[in-house]
C-alpha cells in the first residue's frame, strides 16, 4: 500500500500524484515519516548510543498526531505533560502508563520502578509529548535519569 510505503520512509514527498490515499487512513505527511524514523532509529540503535530523540517544529505542524501515530504503530509508551505537573505528577503518569495504577512513594522510589519496568523491555519507545514542559518546570533530569539507565 502506498501511505504504509510512505511511512517507511520509501516515499519521495516531490511524487504526490502516485499516491493514493484510501479513506480512513493516514495521510503519507512528511511529518508522520519523520517522526516514525526517528522513533525505528532509536528503537534500533546501537546500545552505545544515546536513547533520547527530539522531534521539533512550529506549533501546529502536526507533532502530537505524527507521535501518536507512531505510538500506535510501535507499541510505544505515551505520556503528554502539562503545565502544573510536578515531579510526583510525571512519576505517577509515566508508571500509570507502564501499569502501575495508583503509583505510590517517594520520587526516589517511583524513579526506581519506572526506570526498572522500562529496563524490562529496553526496545519499547517512550514517547514524551510536551517535554518542553519538563525544560520549563526544571523536570528534564529526571527524564534523562531514567534514559541512561
Amino acid at each position: 500500500m502506498a501511505a504504509d510505503a510512505a511511512l517507511k520512509g520509501n516515499y519521495n514527498m516531490s511524487n504526490t500524484q502516485n499516491i493514493v490515499v484510501k479513506p480512513g487512513s493516514v495521510a503519507p505527511l512528511k511529518n508522520v515519516a519523520a517522526c516514525l524514523t526517528l522513533v525505528d532509529q532509536l528503537i534500533h540503535r546501537p546500545p552505545h548510543l544515546p536513547s533520547i530523540g527530539v522531534f521539533s517544529g512550529f506549533s501546529g505542524y502536526g507533532k502530537t498526531m505524527a507521535a501518536q501515530y507512531a505510538w500506535n504503530r510501535t507499541n510505544a509508551l505515551f505520556v503528554e505533560v502539562f503545565d502544573y505537573w510536578t515531579r510526583k505528577k510525571f512519576c505517577q503518569a509515566l508508571l500509570a502508563e507502564l501499569g502501575v495504577a495508583k503509583a505510590r512513594g517517594t520520587i526516589g522510589d517511583m524513579m526506581d520502578e519506572i526506570i526498572a519496568r522500562l529496563g524490562d523491555d529496553p526496545a519499547r519507545p517512550l514517547i514524551i509529548d510536551e517535554a518542553d514542559k519538563l525544560v520549563d518546570r526544571g523536570m528534564i533530569e529526571n527524564l534523562r535519569e531514567i534514559a541512561d539507565k
